[in-house]
């Protein structure tokens, strides 16, 4: 190539570069102030290089409420069933995961074993006893392993479109190049904002998480975009779509003992609710429901998920007080 064509060569780079720098700062400068749109009072739990922030709000038994993993996952997700539980005796947390919402998002490994290990350390470090955990997606795999690992610290569970039994259970070979071009400097942030740009998280909104296109409204798309354009909001995301959050969790969710209810959107599509079945059969003492809805039953069928959640956590309860009570007597 001659030094004519090189010189071209350079120039249509930095101008592609220039271009690409001005988008971002352009994207970034689109989006709202960062705040909490879910009822409570706000904390931060310092948990290794993370600051977490969380919601506590009610007082009773202490549900944790843990949303999905996706590009622009924060715990808004949870803000229906977070204020219904708090009004109906309980006391509920409900955390921004670290690298989304409000919480910080240093560079750091984002993987399975990572998130359930935040998930047993914020139990047992914020909350402090047996707590009722009600988690979604790839998020409730991992709630599985902390289960498994730490069973003191955990009571019923409420798993919505589970990961880790029937899909999504290893790394796909294609995972570390995709997580390398999204963690990349500049070109990582620019495919990043592609991805999270207003028509993309419509599409993610109508197409993917919901059944319904009346969820996906202007306040929905507005935090969405605020939360995905955020300083190193890339990070994690960029290991979720790399696979690195995958694995298989069928033989811990197998040896779980406390009450298990499993929800499904009949109409879910990435994690279909065909996959329900493949749980009971690894641990036949699990319930399972569905709703009309999407990916998401806590948001799109919110009544009906929460008022279903509120009579089985209540019989639960019922039970382990009655078993309780059998344990006096025999000790007695």
């Amino acid at each position: 190539m001659g030094m004519k064509r090189w010189a071209q060569a350079l120039g249509m780079g930095a101008l592609l570069g220039a271009t690409a720098a001005a988008y971002d700062r352009w994207a970034a400068g689109q989006a709202d102030p960062l705040h909490s749109h879910v009822a409570g009072t706000g904390h931060y739990y310092d948990w290794r290089e993370a600051r977490a922030f969380y919601k506590r709000h009610g007082e009773g038994p202490a549900v944790l409420l843990l949303h999905s993993l996706h590009v622009a996952a924060c715990g808004w997700e949870m803000r229906r069933a977070h204020e219904f539980l708090a009004l109906n005796g309980f006391s509920v947390y409900t955390p921004d995961l670290p690298g989304f919402g409000l919480s910080t998002r240093p560079p750091l490994r984002y993987t399975h074993d990572f998130y359930a290990q935040f998930i047993r350390d914020f139990t047992r470090d914020v909350i402090g006893g047996e707590t009722i955990v009600i988690a979604a997606g790839l998020t409730a795999g991992c709630v599985v392993s902390a289960a498994v690992h730490e069973p003191e610290l955990f009571g019923p569970l409420v798993l919505i479109s589970p990961t880790g039994v029937e899909r999504w259970t290893r790394r796909p070979w294609w995972g570390p190049t995709v997580e390398w071009l999204l963690r990349a400097p500049g070109l990582g942030q620019t495919l990043f904002n592609l991805l999270v740009s207003r028509p993309a998280l419509r599409w993610l909104l109508g197409s993917i998480l919901y059944h319904s296109g009346a969820e996906v409204t202007n306040e929905t798309l507005r935090i969405w975009y605020t939360v995905s354009h955020q300083p190193n909001a890339r990070l994690a995301p960029a290991h979720l779509l790399g696979g690195a959050l995958n694995r298989s969790v069928r033989q811990e969710f197998a040896a779980l003992r406390q009450p298990i209810l499993l929800v499904w959107g009949y109409h879910a599509r990435l994690v279909p609710s065909t996959d329900g079945p493949g749980f009971l059969r690894a641990n036949p003492r699990a319930e399972l429901v569905g709703f009309e809805a999407g990916l998401l039953p806590h948001e799109e069928a919110a009544d009906a998920f929460n008022r279903h959640v509120l009579k089985w956590l209540h019989r639960c309860l019922e039970d382990a007080g009655r078993a309780a009570e059998v344990r006096l007597r025999v000790v007695m």
